[in-house]
């Protein structure tokens, strides 16, 4: 696992516990928050075994064709800060193609604490044996 512990969070997995970044609690907690957007995610820093070279390198092959077969497809860049609004105002002067779920992405200071999911299955790798 990357980073330091204070820089981790723990999720609840049918009953086990995975060791995440605070970037990828974060973004779980972020879509928590909002429903709309579905309850079922692809992360590849909690679905690949980072540690098996073989299993990553194959899964980073895949992602070209797991993205473009997406439905949706959602970039997290971390919590907003005051200068947010100046990146998302970017986008859409170059007219990129930007759907923005948060218009004024503002810091927030959350509890680091640790999250319940409940019927999501687990990788292979993280699976108690």
């Amino acid at each position: 696992m990357w980073g330091t512990p204070g820089n981790q969070g723990t999720l609840e997995v049918d009953g086990k516990h995975i060791t995440v970044s605070k970037n990828a609690w974060e973004v779980l907690e972020a879509m928590q928050s909002r429903p709309k957007l579905g309850k079922l995610f692809w992360i590849d820093t909690v679905c690949i075994d980072q540690g098996n070279t073989k299993e990553r390198n194959h899964q980073v092959s895949l992602m070209r064709d797991i993205y473009s077969s997406a439905e949706k497809v959602y970039v997290w860049l971390g919590l907003g800060t005051s200068r947010s609004g100046y990146a998302m105002e970017m986008l859409r002067d170059n007219d990129l193609s930007l759907v923005a779920e948060d218009r004024d992405l503002k810091p927030e200071s959350t509890p680091f604490e640790s999250l319940k999911m409940e019927s999501c299955p687990i990788p292979n790798h993280l699976r108690i044996r």
